[in-house]
């Protein structure tokens, strides 16, 4: 299982971890992966399609100032506003410059944790979150104003967005923005009023 995975990592040269395409992979997996997380060379995490939630993101979140990690994928599970807000206490402390939380249960509240980061962003933060996919989760209009209003902080060169809820309002917002930022790439496809459904691809 994963822990007997995870309790053979430290002392490998292993530095990408993929466990996609399992919903038996719960909070506690996700604990056993935390906890050797700072014992290995791991720069790349991904597990997509899993049974987990926000207890089993708060243990990476928790084990990312240790650790190596610059790319972290927790796609298509039960990660909520939760989860999100503890990555993003964690983030000035830890390598990370990528973030994929596609098809999850983020809401405004989440993406305002985000953005909170965004805009206080220092100098001498080890982290610089370069990449965010947040795809097909639930974040509205206001969730994007907030985003918007710290992107002139950031360092954000692809932001993904596809299958939300956001309308021309939020848009507006995010857009107001962009000319004084970083970034280079956004995606905004698929956007309806009521993002309920999941789905594939990056993101």
């Amino acid at each position: 299982g994963v822990a007997e995975l995870a309790a053979g990592l430290p002392g490998t040269k292993v530095s990408k971890l993929w466990m996609n395409g399992n919903r038996r992979i719960t909070d506690d997996g996700l604990q056993s992966i935390a906890e050797m997380l700072p014992k290995t060379e791991i720069d790349e995490f991904w597990c997509i399609v899993g049974g987990y939630g926000d207890e089993g993101v708060r243990s990476i979140a928790a084990a990312l100032p240790e650790s190596s990690l610059e790319t972290l994928w927790l796609w298509s599970s039960a990660v909520g506003d939760a989860g999100v807000s503890a990555l993003a206490s964690s983030l000035p402390k830890c390598k990370i410059f990528e973030i994929g939380m596609g098809g999850n249960k983020v809401t405004d509240a989440g993406i305002t944790k985000i953005a909170e980061y965004l805009h206080g962003q220092a100098d001498d933060d080890v982290s610089k979150l370069v990449e965010l996919y947040i795809r097909w989760n639930s974040p509205c209009d206001k969730g994007l104003e907030v985003l918007g209003l710290a992107l002139c902080d950031a360092q954000l060169e692809k932001l993904n967005l596809e299958n939300a809820a956001i309308t021309d309002v939020g848009l507006a917002a995010l857009m107001e923005n962009v000319e004084k930022s970083t970034v280079k790439k956004i995606c905004v496809n698929g956007n309806w009023e009521d993002a309920t459904e999941g789905g594939g691809g990056e993101g």
